[in-house]
């Protein structure tokens, strides 16, 4: 009887290496997205929910008050109205002149 050895094909050790560097390039943007897009709306998403002032040292938990003031305040409504007026109004306007210009 011959012993039965189980060796990789050549082919199979790169396409594994493949895989990896594959990864690895994966994981840089990864990161990127995370550093530069997930991370910043995580930490505006846990401030909003404190009453930290820019400047002050400290901070206390508030939880939803702070969505409470705003959706009470008129100025937000008015605020919010004009955005998206100015959005519904202008994309349009700009893609179409955008697409007639091409």
């Amino acid at each position: 009887m011959t012993a039965i050895t189980h060796r990789r094909p050549a082919a199979s050790r790169h396409g594994s290496l493949e895989a990896l560097t594959a990864w690895l390039l994966s994981a840089v943007a990864v990161a990127m997205i995370w550093l530069v897009l997930i991370g910043p709306c995580l930490a505006v998403a846990g401030i909003a929910l404190t009453d930290w002032v820019f400047g002050m040292p400290s901070l206390s938990f508030v939880g939803l008050a702070n969505f409470a003031d705003l959706f009470g305040d008129r100025v937000f409504w008015v605020s919010l109205r004009n955005t998206v007026l100015y959005v519904a109004l202008l994309v349009p306007l700009s893609v179409g002149l955008g697409l007639g210009a091409a």
